[in-house]
């Protein structure tokens, strides 16, 4: 068992944790303005209290709970109250959990949390802490011994251990009749906390603050500002501030909060909970629902705050220019110019739709402190690229191994894999040197594919196709509910851990990385154990001329065979996944990591007559671009780029570029959202680009909204989900210190043509043209002129094995 430093969830994440992407975040902590917490007296005597969330002064709730232990604390989406126990519990059960009245403070016993370890059933566990996910109402709590848990909230006693976590090799995690032997085993992790999206988890080891997001399985931390001296003993999301954690440190009075994106710590000096400075876990409401543009299925477009009588640009919003607004402090009068509205929400609690309209009024009686303006540009092509046909029937998701790293025989590489969606059809193609009917065998043994996995942040499916591998599908073909994995690696004489196999990146996946355990042993989730079919699956195998059909191009190398099969697709089958497929020996192996969007019917979206694609070569209203002669490597670091030299053009508020290459159009401002920075290397004929954000507008992390086009909107030559493996096209995020995407760097073949590049900053598309205008590329000097394609014959390299683990 791998030891851990002093980091133990890093260790314990081994597969996503979140059903992310489902729905736009709800604010779940309504109808109370208090802070709910407890307070450990002595070793085990729990005090629920309340602390006001504007004065901060902190009241008993109910009575003293002597021996219950309360440690964990969260509230679920319809205002319930839970709490988990510790194993310092006298009189009352260990690791059990508890519903709270908010009214009195009263305790309902729900029952032991249980979870099977290693075939054994372990209760009594401590669990330091529990949190509900805003956006499916799941609990999650994290035992001191064994690790992070769901919680099964209406029959805890049939919980799941998630990630398992360890120490001391399970002693003290299985340690049921050894209470003592439990209690010597202690875990540095006090506090967890989902983030408002249920994306992220933040938790406190220690005195510090750190962060795990699911998609790469990263953790970053600690938080630059966090180290307070103290033992973190609570870390809460505020809901009605998706920015800023609260905190609070064992032994102090005053509470803390965290800048997410500054990582500041400010201490609220308002605050003083004294007596109850021993507060174990809190659990935050706020007074009414805040309403957000995302819940009016918008963005937020422009926004003002009431200041001494006068209404003044809130500079979070980039269009306030295009909405003049009047009025005082309980009324006003609004029109709006070249935009979209869709509803005016006032102190973030009262949302009028106003179904497109130019004007209009709004009010409140209480008093008005913002007003919140929802929509977007009305612009035509803002719809044409929410209605295409391209966009409705979405296009193919690429991940590309490494070529060479398969081990023990050529037969066993794999090259490729893809996924598209197209209504509720998916459709999964492979290219490798062997297909299902024609696997390689080692021994007298049959070493075929594995099932094709797909893990949607924890809820997790897979795809019998191989019918002759070691699967536990029971039912045939097609799509499986998983319930169960198993490794079937020892059977097919193949590596027992990656850190054995240890070549080639897996696809999308580094070959080291969290969602695979690294050392386990005969451990990798390959093969369906147990599950159940999904009805009505449609599975059809494909050929690799039927894929083509559909649109089918492998960006990098591929194999002897490409291969497929498509299936309908279950309703929650959508947002972030991780899918993959292996070897049964895992002599190679590729993970794709993407996106699946919902449906999307094309026959939905309104008709609308595209604006004819420019083919003019007058360039009065597009921009020019000059790169300079070179390369760069696509990986995020900027640190090669001269932004001085190689500074190409301004990126405007819908692609509104005039022929100065300054930003406007239509008699009326527009923003510089982000700049372009370009180089050309002559020899490859690769163009590179960088694009940043424009201070103080802020990019947005959107795969769907990074691109760029050749000739026109149609070829989107590179784009968000195009990946990174050292060969054009590549794509790489850019991020501040704090994580947070501040732009991209990309990489793409062009000899001659006009390009268009685009990305989503600040709720805005920002691009360096209007839909059907393109940039001009200007060819460095020193650059020769390009020639036309000639046809050369592809070699090839037979790699020979000499079995399969060596």
């Amino acid at each position: 068992m791998r030891k851990l430093s002093n980091n133990p969830l890093r260790e314990a994440i081994l597969k996503c944790l979140v059903v992310g992407g489902m729905t736009a975040a709800m604010n779940v902590y309504a109808d109370c303005n208090v802070i709910y917490g407890v307070h450990d007296e002595g070793l085990n005597n729990s005090q629920f209290v309340k602390i006001d969330r504007n004065t901060y002064a902190v009241t008993p709730l109910g009575e003293m709970h002597s021996g219950y232990d309360i440690e964990g604390l969260d509230m679920n989406a319809a205002n319930e109250l839970y709490g988990s126990s510790g194993d310092d519990s006298e009189g009352h059960p260990a690791g059990h959990l508890y519903k709270v009245n908010t009214t009195d403070g009263s305790v309902q016993s729900i029952g032991d949390i249980c979870f099977d370890v290693q075939g054994t059933k372990v209760c009594g566990t401590e669990v330091s802490a529990i949190s509900f996910n805003p956006i499916n109402d799941s609990l999650w709590g994290w035992s001191e011994e064994c690790g992070l848990v769901k919680v099964n909230p209406t029959s805890p006693e049939n919980s799941t251990l998630e990630m398992p976590y360890s120490t001391d090799e399970f002693v003290a995690c299985l340690a049921n009749d050894n209470p003592r032997k439990r209690q010597r085993y202690t875990s540095t992790i006090e506090d967890l906390s989902w983030d408002i999206d249920g994306k992220k988890i933040y938790y406190a080891n220690k005195d510090e603050i750190y962060v795990y997001q699911p998609i790469g399985g990263s953790i970053k931390g600690p938080l630059s500002g966090s180290g307070l001296g103290g033992n973190v003993e609570t870390v809460e999301m505020l809901p009605d501030n998706d920015k800023a954690l609260l905190l609070i440190v064992d032994g102090s009075p005053q509470l803390f909060t965290l800048d997410i994106a500054s990582e500041i710590v400010s201490v609220i000096e308002e605050s003083n909970v004294k007596p109850y400075t021993d507060i174990e876990a809190v659990a935050v409401c706020i007074d009414d629902t805040v309403v957000t543009c995302d819940e009016m299925g918008s963005s937020t477009f422009a926004k003002f705050n009431l200041s001494n009588g006068t209404y003044v640009a809130d500079a979070s919003a980039a269009n306030n220019d295009s909405i003049a607004i009047s009025g005082d402090g309980t009324n006003g009068t609004w029109s709006a110019t070249d935009a979209n509205i869709t509803h005016v929400v006032v102190n973030t609690t009262d949302a009028t739709s106003v179904n497109g309209a130019t004007n209009g009024t709004f009010n409140n009686a209480d008093g008005i402190t913002d007003v919140e303006f929802c929509g977007t540009f009305e612009e035509v092509e803002e719809v044409i690229v929410d209605c295409t046909e391209e966009e409705a029937t979405n296009e193919w998701l690429y991940a590309t191994d490494a070529v060479g790293d398969a081990t023990g025989d050529s037969g066993l590489e794999i090259y490729g894999t893809a996924v598209k969606l197209d209504g509720d059809t998916v459709t999964v193609a492979i290219t490798a040197n062997m297909t299902p009917e024609n696997p390689v065998y080692y021994n007298g043994e049959n070493t075929n594919f594995t099932d094709y996995v797909f893990d949607f942040d924890g809820t997790k499916y897979a795809v019998h196709f191989a019918p002759d591998n070691d699967s536990g599908a029971n039912a045939g073909v097609g799509l499986y509910e998983v319930t169960g994995f198993k490794d079937v690696t020892e059977k097919n004489y193949g590596w027992p851990s990656f850190s054995s196999y240890n070549r080639g990146n897996l696809g999308d996946l580094p070959i080291q990385n969290d969602y695979f355990s690294w050392d386990a042993q005969r451990s990798v989730p390959l093969e369906i154990a147990s599950g159940t079919k999904v009805a009505n699956d449609n599975f059809t195998r494909l050929n690799g001329s039927e894929l083509a059909g559909i649109g089918l191009s492998f960006p990098g190398a591929t194999g002897t065979y490409t291969f497929g099969f498509s299936f309908t697709k279950t309703a929650n089958m959508e947002g972030d996944f991780v899918s993959y497929v292996f070897t049964e020996c895992i002599n190679d192996g590729i993970a794709l990591v993407n996106t699946l969007p919902a449906s999307m019917d094309a026959q939905s979206c309104p008709e609308v007559t595209p604006e004819p694609e420019s083919t003019a070569t007058d360039t009065d209203y597009v921009a020019l671009i000059n790169p300079s002669e070179g390369s760069a490597t696509v990986d995020g670091d900027i640190s090669e780029w001269n932004l001085n030299a190689d500074f190409s053009a301004n990126m405007c508020t819908a692609g509104s570029v005039l022929s100065d290459g300054s930003c406007g159009g239509n008699g009326e401002d527009k923003v510089k959202l982000s700049e372009l920075y370009s180089r050309y290397d002559c020899d490859t004929n690769t163009m590179y680009v960088l694009v940043l954000e424009n201070t103080p507008y802020e990019a947005e992390r959107s795969e769907g909204d990074a691109w760029v086009t050749i000739g026109g909107n149609s070829n989107k030559v590179v784009k968000g989900s195009s990946g990174n493996n050292g060969t054009a096209p590549d794509f790489s995020w850019v991020e501040n210190n704090s994580g947070r995407a501040i732009g991209y760097e990309a990489s793409f073949l062009l000899e001659d043509g006009d390009v268009q590049v685009h990305l989503n900053v600040s709720n805005n598309t920002s691009s360096t043209g209007k839909n059907g205008d393109t940039a001009r590329i200007i060819r460095p000097a020193s650059c020769p002129a390009p020639v036309a394609e000639s046809d050369s014959g592809s070699v090839s390299t037979d790699v020979k094995g000499k079995g399969k683990n060596k």
